[in-house]
C-alpha cells in the first residue's frame, strides 16, 4: 500500500471495525520494534533467576520475544486484541474458568482466519501474521502499548470492562498505521491479587515465578510432583483463578448467589465423577477443552490429588 494518508487511516478504521464485529472487544494499535530497555532488562533478569521453570522455550525464544522483526522481518505495526470469555461464576475453582470452554486458540483463530480473504481482496497489498500465545511475541507488553489495558500486579493484562477475564491474540501488519495511546495504571495501591495467591507465587508486584505458580504446576510443568510441589497445588487440577477474582476490575456481572456448601457439592459431585474417568472418556469430554492438553495421566493424578486434599481439610 503506497503512503496515503487516506488509505491508512481507511484500513486502520477498517480493521478496529470489523476485528470488533467479529467479538473481540477491544483492538488496538502500536508501532514496533525492540521492546523498552527496561523491559529488556525486566525479562532476562527473569530468566536468570529460573522463574521459567521448565518453559525452556521462553528462554530460547527470548531475543524473537524482544523485537518483533526477528520473527517476522515486515512487520510495521502491532495489532492487539482482546477476546473477553466470562466470569467463571459458580464454577468449581479446582478448573480454571477459561478451562471448561473451547479452547480459546481455536475461538480466536476461527474468527482472525475469517478476516484473513476479506482482508485481501480489500487492501491487497495488506500481509500479516498472527499469534494466539503460542508465538515468540510478548503479547502482554503490545497489548499494553497498543492501549488495550494496563498490566496487572499479578502479571495480567487489565482491560476496561472486562477485567482480566480476557484471552489476547497479536496480528503483525507490514503496513504503518497510527499508534493508539497506552492506557495508564489503575491498580494504585491495591495488592489484592497479590494477597490472594496461596503459594507464594507472586513475589511482589509484576514478579511471577512460575515454579510456584499453580497455573504453570497444573499445565506446564511435565515431572513427577515432590511432596513440596502437591501441597502447592491446594486442590487444583488444571490451572488457577485465585489472583483475578479478587480484582476489583473483574467483578462486573451478577453477583454471586451460590453459598459455599452449594459449590463444595459440585465440586464433590466432579471430582470423584472424574476420578473414574477412562482414557477414552477423558478424551471425548474434554475434546474441544484445553483440559484435554495435558492428556488424561497428568489430569487423572492431579485429580487424586484434589479428592485428597479436600478431604484433608475437611471441605468433601
Amino acid at each position: 500500500m503506497k503512503a496515503n494518508g487516506d488509505d491508512i487511516l481507511r484500513l486502520k478504521q477498517y480493521l478496529r471495525k470489523r476485528l470488533l464485529s467479529l467479538g473481540f472487544s477491544r483492538v488496538g494499535f502500536a508501532s514496533t520494534g525492540q521492546v523498552r530497555r527496561e523491559i529488556q532488562q525486566y525479562c532476562q533478569e527473569w530468566l536468570l533467576k529460573g522463574y521459567n521453570g521448565q518453559m525452556k522455550w521462553l528462554r530460547m525464544s527470548m531475543p524473537l520475544r524482544l523485537d518483533a522483526r526477528r520473527f517476522y522481518p515486515e512487520v510495521k505495526t502491532i495489532v492487539s486484541l482482546s477476546l473477553p470469555w466470562g466470569k467463571p461464576g459458580i464454577l468449581p475453582g479446582f478448573i480454571a474458568g477459561y478451562a471448561w470452554l473451547k479452547d480459546y486458540h481455536a475461538v480466536i483463530r476461527e474468527r482472525i482466519k475469517s478476516l484473513g480473504q476479506e482482508l485481501k481482496d480489500t487492501f491487497p497489498e495488506v500481509r500479516f501474521r498472527y499469534c494466539v500465545d503460542t508465538g515468540p511475541v510478548l503479547e502482554k507488553y503490545w497489548a499494553v502499548e497498543s492501549g488495550l489495558g494496563w498490566m496487572g500486579k499479578n502479571t495480567l493484562l487489565i482491560t476496561p470492562g472486562y477485567g482480566s477475564w480476557v484471552m489476547l491474540a497479536t496480528l503483525m501488519l507490514n503496513i504503518a498505521l497510527s499508534p493508539d495511546r497506552r492506557l495508564k495504571s489503575r491498580c494504585g495501591d491495591c495488592t489484592r491479587c497479590l494477597e490472594a495467591c496461596p503459594t507464594g507465587a507472586l513475589k511482589g508486584p509484576y514478579i511471577l515465578d512460575a515454579n510456584r505458580c499453580i497455573a504453570y504446576l497444573t499445565v506446564e510443568y511435565q515431572s513427577s510432583f515432590s511432596p513440596k510441589e502437591e501441597v502447592l497445588l491446594n486442590g487444583s487440577v488444571f490451572g488457577c483463578d485465585r489472583c483475578q477474582v479478587v480484582c476489583p476490575y473483574n467483578q462486573n456481572g451478577a453477583p454471586e448467589v451460590t453459598t459455599d456448601s452449594e459449590v463444595e457439592q459440585i465440586t464433590a459431585g466432579l471430582l470423584k465423577k472424574f476420578s473414574t474417568l477412562d482414557r477414552k472418556e477423558f478424551n471425548q469430554l474434554f475434546a474441544l477443552t484445553p483440559v484435554r492438553r495435558i492428556g488424561w495421566e497428568k489430569f487423572q493424578r492431579q485429580v487424586e490429588l484434589a479428592l485428597a486434599y479436600f478431604k484433608k481439610t475437611e471441605k468433601l
